[in-house]
């Protein structure tokens, strides 16, 4: 039960993730780009498009800090999370994540017990994530590796990219 409720939290966090990780991102593409252009060009309604970038603020912030915390929580017990990629055929591909587990959060447990899990899905190409496609198109790279706990660590902000 433990287990499939880690599990379970890190894909609500991913998901939530994937919604709220681009908000700065958007924020600044807007202060440099938008706000200017409308400024510029539709004066009239540069204070409702302020306004609705504040509002939309006031809620992607909240989540956004949610998720992180989510993350982080799920982060205890996710040790480790590898996805494989590897093309069967033109429209197929294998996907096999593994995961590491810590089974309890003992603080004194010497030895922390940990459970493998290992899960394989066949998914057709419009279901790989973007830089796998964009190996597959670029260098013609057949297999992918991704560290998931790194890049989700790297998405939310909470380590640097290297």
């Amino acid at each position: 039960m433990v287990v499939e409720l880690a599990i379970l939290l890190g894909v609500v966090a991913i998901g939530a993730a994937s919604v709220t990780i681009y908000w700065t991102k958007i924020l600044h593409w807007a202060q440099q780009s938008l706000l200017p252009w409308v400024d510029q060009n539709l004066p009239e309604l540069s204070a409702d498009v302020r306004q609705a970038l504040v509002t939309i603020d006031s809620v992607v912030t909240p989540v956004r800090a949610m998720v992180k915390a989510a993350w982080q929580r799920v982060r205890q017990r996710l040790l480790q999370q590898i996805a494989e990629f590897e093309q069967l055929s033109n429209d197929r591909w294998l996907v096999r994540i593994t995961s590491w587990l810590r089974v309890t959060l003992e603080a004194l447990d010497p030895a922390p017990v940990v459970k493998r899990i290992q899960t394989e899905q066949v998914i057709a190409y419009d279901e790989l994530p973007p830089e796998v496609r964009e190996q597959l198109l670029r260098k013609g790279q057949t297999t992918h590796r991704i560290d998931v706990r790194q890049a989700r660590d790297v998405e939310l902000g909470l380590v640097l990219a290297t």
